[in-house]
């Protein structure tokens, strides 16, 4: 088992971090909490044979938090529970998603192989980002223009919907070992806002909340906007840095508490007496790995939320203009400097006075 990343190893995480916050948001703490949570779910199933079970935990884990491993663990608990299908159409969006990590392409390049004479392989294109459905079953990840599913041969319902708008769907006949592709267009709005009719098949899902699809919308924006306020911002208040500092120090303890509780449990004695002769699938490799990708995962947030709250110190309101003049004419405000320290976890501060 490889070793965990030291307290020391936290400046390089932080600066990762800060590169990786420029293509999308990091995570929340609450979202990291979840991925952890079904992480944990999902190995216990693993341990159970339970593997249908185990990717639907592997599958909510990389969605609450994104993560190669547990997409990862998501196609291999599908392929062990002989869903081929399901398999390859992970491997599909791991190929997309993760193209410079060799372990899980070289995973997702022997299973393509594998079902490549059994299965259906179609592009699926939507003018604007979508959810797909096979039958009843939504096909995992995010709504995307482009998506590639895999289908075992039959007759099969393949929906498209999105968020406010009706569904549409197209029947296709999937024979093995053959290609094809199919185009959803977004149908448009009446003119009292409602959606158009006709044509529904399914709904899009009840349980996805506003935020899930609006990470992901495609920049076109119906609602009329007031232009009139012409109100500018001098910066963010201070209040906005201390809730960064605050969450930063919080994931940094829970960071140190992940660390030490994987060093310790099970540890790496134990899992050379338990998996010799055994390789991955041994249970007590599996346990120390899914904790592993916990402290990883606990560690590049607090970074992010570091670097994040940096940002926010450079671009808040520290000065204030109705401070009262001291005795040598200088304003009285605010004068605060933030700090990042690196040591048993990662701590947020700020200095100066007021």
């Amino acid at each position: 088992m490889k070793p965990f990343p030291s307290a020391a190893v936290l400046a390089a995480v932080l600066s990762i971090a800060g590169a990786a916050g420029a293509q999308g948001a990091a995570p929340s703490a609450d979202a990291i909490r979840r991925a952890a949570e079904a992480f944990d779910l999902g190995r216990d199933a693993y341990k159970s044979d339970n593997f249908a079970e185990a990717a639907e935990h592997f599958e909510a884990a990389n969605s609450h938090a994104p993560s190669n491993k547990a997409l990862e663990f998501a196609i291999r608990s599908r392929r062990k529970a002989g869903q081929v299908d399901r398999a390859a159409t992970l491997a599909e969006l791991a190929i997309r998603q993760y193209p410079t990590d060799q372990k899980l392409q070289e995973l997702t390049d022997e299973i393509l192989a594998e079902t490549a004479e059994e299965l259906y392989r179609i592009t699926v294109s939507c003018d604007h980002p979508c959810e797909l459905v096979v039958g009843t079953t939504i096909v995992y990840g995010a709504p995307a223009k482009q998506r590639v599913v895999y289908l075992k041969p039959g007759e099969h319902k393949l929906g498209a919907s999105w968020k406010g708008y009706k569904s549409k769907s197209e029947t296709v006949t999937a024979e093995p070992g053959e290609e094809g592709d199919v185009e959803f267009v977004r149908p448009g709005k009446d003119d009292q806002g409602g959606a158009v009719t006709g044509g529904v098949d399914f709904q899009p899902d009840d349980d996805l909340d506003d935020d899930y699809y609006d990470q992901y919308d495609d920049g076109e924006d119906d609602t009329p906007r007031d232009e009139g306020s012409e109100g500018k911002s001098g910066g963010l208040p201070p209040a906005v840095f201390y809730v960064g500092a605050a969450t930063t120090v919080v994931l940094g303890g829970v960071s140190t508490w992940s660390y030490i509780d994987a060093v310790n449990n099970p540890g790496k004695d134990k899992v050379r007496e338990d998996c010799r002769g055994e390789g991955e699938d041994c249970p007590t490799w599996q346990e120390a790995k899914s904790k592993e990708l916990r402290t990883n995962i606990l560690l590049g947030a607090t970074g992010a939320v570091g670097v994040a709250t940096l940002v926010i110190a450079a671009v808040t309101d520290w000065g204030g203009s109705g401070g009262a003049e001291d005795e040598s004419g200088d304003s009285s405000s605010f004068r605060v400097q933030p700090w990042i320290g690196i040591g048993q976890g990662a701590t947020v501060g700020a200095f100066g006075r007021f």
